[in-house]
């Protein structure tokens, strides 16, 4: 075989060929034959280089130089002349030696351009991994060996070893010892990028198959990451990038982010676990697994319930109350179907403040109590068993775990094993016993009191606890039931409780339009279909949220104000619903008054128009088949351009086909729009039927509303007014709900009459403020005087205290539930205050007058079951006019009235003098503060906001004023002569005694 030469695989050398210098003799090309027509063709110019490719290869010898002919005879170009016959400068080759050529060519070819080929990934060769690096290996040996069986000599496989190494010749014995250590090695496992897996994304594996249905936010280096489905989550609920990483889904955030991001996904109702490195760096470099990746491990896991706040967040601004976990444990008590009864036993734990609520019950098939329960404690979380709960309960629980009215759901946690009771009692008496050792056990557990509680759970609340207590452990937050005060019952609220269906169907009103506004639209046949499409659905709402009962009294409840309401609503029922199966409410949402009704034949009218349009159309399109023949574009198709339908488009170029009596719409530089005579005529008498259709489809729109008003306004219109009595429920209902709310208590008729308030609180203030406001207690009757006078310092709070006093008793005599730790009150027959000052100028009254015509209203409407507000009554006139006044009226309501009052006043001869006279019926309290005095002699007042009994020593005007920004010269005469005037009065007094 010949030979194999680097030529073959190369058209040419690149460097250029130097040519001969041109003769300055111009050669005369002759034609004719010569003697010289033996001579052999010219060979290349031998070259003194060595070969480039092959350095221990010679170059083969030149071929010898031809003579070059100048004479002038006729055979001087026959030598050039191309002759089949005559031998060329390189042997024949054969049909087996171009296969072959073609062979060797495409080998090279595909040696150099495959994807993995060193010249075209050179860069990346640092992080090709060591599976695909065999791979590549041991095709290299497969091509090679094929390589050196086709050549037969090794001087092709040099020549591929020289081209595969150029930029690693200097570790070659180190390279070769790799891949032979690569060959012997496992392969590693393919992820689904067609890559193996890093060390961290082995890690990831683990750690995800460890903790399953966790989201984990793993710390890597100064971000926390999100791999796999958890940076799908994380970016949905983030709304962070996920992008895809090698052969997970990745996203993620800053570390010191995390918890921010972390409180949001808790509030979506994730189960989330901070991974965390648990070596240093420092500790990394003298270790073993020095080129290792860090090692990671869960060290945080957190739910909704399970992770409390730091004291300084923000978060704790909105006041919200925190979240609870509930944990249910059921058991059969027998019978069949609708005759099945359970006992299901809770624990209801609210980890951030300890408190526990326990109950214990028998439920029906329905599941009635426990709805009740659901609805009033509303759980964050639920922990169940993951069997031996029944259908029943199971529907129940999950239809509250995708309700609309949680705002995230409800979490479900499930436990495999339910313990036995005995089981649980040892394991509940354990932690408790254990605790004993332990500085952060309560004082109720270390006077018995916690494990005596305990002691006296039923058996199936037992259990629950047990079950609360090895789910929390898992959280490192199981101590929080260390610190309750007491486990209380959940019914030992003796009021009236609405179940759980009620609580919910009264919520019924949130979301819903204006009932009573869009009821006056149609009645007034201004109501659109927008908002038809909205009321008929709010108006069905109510209709089916109640089963229909023959009269009031089926209804169930003990309030007949309840029974109306409830009777009330599923009289709309069958009205509504045909009043909604008459119209479609998707085109009414959309407006589509033509396409509204759900029967043709109702308004005829409508149909007849809507059917010449349809007829109309028809003709439309058969003439545009005719035109598609007459110009010969069977594609041809109606335009729309603005506004303007049936346009018939045609290219300028195509103008000459275009009939002379066909109309010019619109054009453009490239095309024109034509209407033909009989497009003209019926596109017009279309346009005179879609206005008879809008004529038609608004008259008919009128007279539905119209039926509406005439048919069932007045069963509607009474439906809105329990509605909106309703609505005062549910608003009653909210706010009993709230944390740190108490059921009043009203003493009976014939015993005295009271109003005891127990760290009473100012609802609105309370509301409003961040601080906690601070309670009062307020005792009026009933063993203490009944009327009470206020002194101390302004802005001290004494008119926020009987304002207070006033919202908790109009609060309770309402029904509703108080901000207090205990109210007991007797019936009032009236709140009359006289607080503030103003005038009415208006009416020729000055700030005096009215204050006097207010006070002699309250005197005349007052009686002994009232209670009096008078906030300084007679600062609007001369002290001892004011003075005067006070102290009449104010003895005129101890001695006659024998009301409840509350007297604020600045004047402390009165309330001197009227506790003097009165000790029995009337009381001095003043608002508690701090004084202070700095060595420049000036005072500070230090605000406490409490009641305290006895009299004020002063109201403290200069600090008030120098609170507000008063020259400080003017405050230090102002105190000068207040002192001046206290001593004279003083001595006056003690003159007069």
């Amino acid at each position: 075989m010949q030979q194999a030469r680097i030529s073959s695989f190369f058209q040419g050398s690149p460097k250029a060929k130097k040519r001969p210098a041109p003769s300055s003799e111009p050669e005369v090309i002759d034609l004719s034959d010569s003697e010289d027509e033996d001579r052999a063709p010219p060979t290349k110019k031998q070259r003194a280089e060595a070969n480039l490719f092959l350095p221990g290869t010679p170059s083969p010898p030149p071929e010898p130089a031809p003579v070059k002919d100048k004479g002038r005879g006729s055979g001087a170009a026959e030598q050039w002349r191309y002759n089949p016959q005559s031998p060329g400068p390189s042997p024949k080759r054969s049909d087996e030696d171009e296969a072959f050529k073609r062979r060797r060519k495409d080998e090279f070819k595909k040696k150099l351009l495959q994807e993995n080929s060193r010249f075209v990934n050179m860069h990346k060769a640092e992080v090709v991994d060591d599976l695909e690096g065999a791979d590549v290996d041991r095709n290299e040996q497969e091509e090679r060996s094929q390589s050196e069986d086709d050549l037969g000599d090794g001087k092709f496989e040099a020549l591929q070893d020289l081209f595969g190494h150029k930029s690693g010749a200097k570790g070659k014995g180190k390279a070769k010892s790799a891949k032979a250590g690569k060959r012997n090695k496992k392969p590693e496992e393919i992820g689904p990028s067609g890559k193996t897996y890093t060390a961290l994304e082995q890690q990831v594996r683990i750690l995800k198959a460890k903790y399953p249905g966790v989201l984990l936010i793993i710390e890597v280096g100064y971000k926390c990451r999100f791999f796999g489905e958890d940076a799908k989550i994380a970016a949905k609920e983030l709304g962070i990038v996920c992008y895809m990483d090698r052969n997970f889904p990745t996203a993620s955030i800053p570390t010191h982010r995390r918890d921010i991001h972390l409180k949001k996904l808790l509030s979506k109702g994730h189960k989330v676990g901070i991974v965390e490195q648990t070596e240093t760096a420092a500790l990394k470099k003298v270790g073993d697994n020095r080129n290792a990746p860090f090692e990671r491990d869960l060290t945080h896991l957190y739910t909704a319930v399970t992770y409390v706040d730091s004291l300084d967040s923000a978060d704790d601004l909105d006041h919200s109350p925190p979240p609870l976990l509930m944990c249910i444990v059921e058991s059969l008590l027998g019978g069949m179907g609708v005759d099945e009864k359970v006992a299901i036993g809770m624990i209801i734990l609210c980890p951030s403040t300890g408190d526990v609520v326990w109950d214990q019950f028998e439920d029906g098939h329905m599941r009635t109590e426990l709805e009740t329960r659901m609805i009033h404690t509303k759980p964050a979380e639920l922990l169940l068993p993951e069997k031996k709960l029944s259908k029943p309960t199971e529907r129940m629980l999950a239809h509250f775990a995708s309700s609309a009215s949680f705002e995230h759901g409800i979490r479900m946690e499930r436990y495999k094993k339910r313990m036995s009771y005995t089981d649980a009692f040892e394991f509940v008496s354990d932690f408790y016993t254990k605790k004993t050792k332990n500085a952060k056990a309560s004082e109720s557990f270390t006077s018995g009191k916690l494990m005596a509680a305990v002691t006296d759970l039923p058996q199936q609340v037992v259990i629950a606890l047990a079950q609360c207590i090895q789910h929390l452990a898992a959280f490192n937050i199981a101590d929080a039931l260390l610190v309750t005060q007491f486990f209380s019952k959940f019914t030992t609220r003796a009021h009236m409780i609405l179940n759980g269906n009620t609580l919910t169907n009264l919520s019924l009103l949130k979301g819903l339009p204006d009932l009573a506004k869009g009821l006056c639209r149609i009645q007034y046949g201004k109501c659109t279909t927008k908002e038809l499409s909205i009321l008929l659905p709010a108006f069905n709402k109510a209709a089916t949220t109640f089963s229909a009962v023959p009269s009031p009294s089926d209804v169930g409840f003990k309030s007949p104000l309840l029974n109306e309401i409830i009777f009330a609503w599923p009289q709309l029922r069958e009205p509504v619903q045909e009043l909604i199966g008459a119209i479609s409410l998707k085109n009414a949402s959309e407006g589509n008054m033509e396409l509204l009704w759900t029967d043709p034949e109702k308004y005829p009218e409508v149909s007849n128009a809507d059917m010449g349009i349809q007829a109309v159309e028809i003709d439309l399109d058969d003439e545009l088949k005719s035109i598609r023949r007459a110009l010969r574009k069977p594609s041809l198709q109606y335009s729309i351009v603005a506004g303007e339908e049936f346009l018939v488009e045609i290219p300028r170029t195509d103008d000459r086909i275009v009939p002379p009596d066909w109309q010019v719409i619109s054009s453009t530089k490239k095309v024109r729009r034509y209407r033909s005579p009989a497009i003209r005529a019926k596109v017009e008498e279309r346009a005179r039927f879609k206005e008879q259709l809008d004529a038609a489809a608004r008259a008919a729109f009128l007279s539905f509303l119209e039926e509406i008003t005439q048919n069932h306004y007045a069963l509607l219109r009474d439906a809105v007014n329990k509605l909106a009595i309703a609505d005062c429920l549910c608003s009653l209902a909210h706010v009993a709900t709230n944390q740190g709310y108490v059921k009043p208590t009203f003493t009976p008729p014939d015993a005295e009459d009271e109003l005891h308030i127990v760290e009473g609180r100012h609802p609105m203030v309370e509301a409003l403020m961040s601080a906690p406001f601070v309670a009062n207690d307020v005792c009026m009757g009933a063993g203490s005087p009944r009327s009470k006078i206020i002194t101390g310092p302004n802005m001290g709070g004494k008119s926020s205290a009987v304002r207070m006093v006033a919202l908790i008793a109009i609060m309770a005599q309402v029904g509703s539930y108080v901000p207090a730790k205990e109210v007991r009150m007797s019936l009032l027959d009236g709140v009359l205050t006289r607080m503030g000052a103003s005038d009415e100028l208006a009416r020729g009254r000055s700030t005096f007058m009215v204050e006097m015509s207010e006070t002699s209203d309250i005197l005349l409407s007052s009686t002994s079951k009232s209670l009096v507000i008078l906030d300084e009554l007679g600062r609007g006139t001369s002290t001892f006019d004011g003075m005067a006044i006070a102290q009449a009226v104010l003895q005129h309501l101890v001695e006659e009235k024998k009301c409840k009052t509350l007297f604020i006043t600045h004047y402390p001869l009165v309330a001197i003098d009227l506790e003097r006279r009165f000790p029995q019926d009337l009381q001095n309290l003043h608002m508690g503060f701090r004084e202070d005095t700095r060595i420049t002699g000036v005072r500070e007042i230090t605000f406490l906001y409490r009641l305290t009994p006895g009299l004020a020593k002063g109201s403290f005007g200069v600090e008030c004023a120098r609170l507000a920004g008063l020259p400080e010269e003017i405050l230090t005469a102002a105190g000068l002569q207040a002192e001046k005037l206290r001593v004279l009065v003083e001595e006056r007094n003690k003159r007069n005694k």
